[in-house]
């Protein structure tokens, strides 16, 4: 493996470990699900600033490769601190500070990596990216094989994301050189925000934006629906891992893929498939049904994450690279995943109703955003209006 693979392997390790599992370590530290809705999007508030300012100092001043170890270094500093809290005012500041640092971790290695296989980024990304996939299982593996009680559980996050930060930083030493030399020599991230507002970026970016909101609530109220419906803590992140094994597989037949159907056709089929999935959830209580809308995981992760990335680096000035993949994550995990799950706050307090319906009013509601984003990128994106 190169050492760009086995840095998104740790890198996302990280991903892979908070993400199934904080839902249920904040549950069982006594907080409500509108409680939690609350903490958790912390996470994306944090996002909604760190990661546009990274891509300002990569596109700037700073090597990528340095900025990735000073954000990384400083996440796995703050990350024990949640074994230290568990009220709701300090588990959100612990959040919101772990995330802070973190999430710009995975813009910039998106945005670096993609500058350095430049012209080979829509046949060579999906093969490096595809590592972050396979690290993200594991820590989900491993709980399905301990079976962790809760307080084990929370003690496990904390000491995975410590460890495999502490190796992504030490690998990412060896990652190579941005191909780009100079710096850019005015203000990127303005010049980078004026081109989200134009043709042909605002149709890209914002209808996904309107989708993130949909997976801002899926992610933050799919463990706790697996866990109304009886499932133990240890078997969620094994479901969620199946998700990621179809994205596994689906992730190498990238390349084909977007010159069979075009790379705006698998982007309009993520959209959909988000749709379809939060609809499924908030329509049904089967576990069976659960569990296999996690085969929608697959192309929404190529679309979203791995072609939607390719092509904003193609449709992007050069000096602006890192800034523009630095917005995306700032609309796609920020905005989004923050006020997602603030939206899904109010729906579960103002209905009042019992926790498992509540979160089904939710997935419908996170459906019909869907449904808009989708009608959104089509329009945006008809043959008539493509980028030339």
């Amino acid at each position: 493996m190169s050492p760009a693979q086995l840095v998104y392997f740790f890198v996302y390790s990280i991903y892979g470990a908070i993400l199934p599992f904080l839902p249920i370590v904040f549950h069982s530290k006594g907080l409500s699900d509108v409680h939690c809705q609350f903490v958790l999007s912390a996470y994306g508030l944090a996002a909604i600033v760190s990661p546009i300012l990274a891509g300002y100092f990569a596109d700037r001043h700073w090597d990528a490769r340095r900025i990735i170890r000073v954000v990384l270094g400083a996440a796995i500093l703050i990350a024990p601190c949640w074994l230290a809290v568990s009220d709701l005012q300090g588990l959100a500041v612990v959040t919101l500070l772990f995330a802070i640092f973190y999430v710009p971790a995975i813009s910039i290695l998106d945005a670096h990596t993609l500058n350095c296989l430049g012209e080979g980024s829509r046949t060579e990304f999906q093969n490096i990216r595809v590592l972050g996939s396979i690290g993200f299982i594991l820590p989900s593996v491993i709980c399905a094989v301990i079976q962790p009680s809760p307080s084990v559980l929370q003690i496990f996050v904390v000491s995975w994301v410590v460890f495999s930060g502490i190796v992504a930083i030490v690998l990412t030493k060896r990652l190579l050189p941005s191909p780009i030399k100079t710096y850019a020599k005015s203000n990127p991230s303005l010049q980078a925000y004026k081109a989200t507002l134009r043709a042909p970026i605002f149709g890209l970016l914002w209808p996904v934006t309107l989708a993130g909101f949909g997976m801002g609530m899926f992610f933050n109220l799919y463990p706790r629906l697996l866990q109304e419906i009886g499932v133990v803590p240890g078997m969620i992140g094994l479901i969620f891992s199946f998700g990621v094994v179809i994205e596994i597989v689906c992730m190498p037949f990238t390349a084909k893929l977007i010159a069979r159907f075009g790379a705006e056709r698998l982007v309009a089929v993520a959209i959909a498939a988000v749709m379809v999935r939060v609809f499924c959830l908030g329509v049904s209580d089967s576990l069976l049904l659960a569990v296999l809308t996690q085969l929608l995981h697959g192309p929404i992760v190529v679309g979203m994450l791995v072609v939607l990335p390719i092509l904003l680096r193609e449709r992007s000035a050069p000096e602006t690279r890192y800034s523009i993949q630095g917005i995306f994550t700032q609309l796609f995990m920020g905005v989004a995943r923050t006020l997602g799950p603030w939206i899904a706050a109010l729906f579960l307090a103002a209905t009042g109703v019992a926790a498992l319906q509540g979160i089904h009013h939710v997935f419908l509601f996170a459906a019909a955003l869907s449904a808009v984003s989708l009608i959104w990128f089509l329009i945006a994106n008809r043959p008539q209006s493509q980028h030339k």
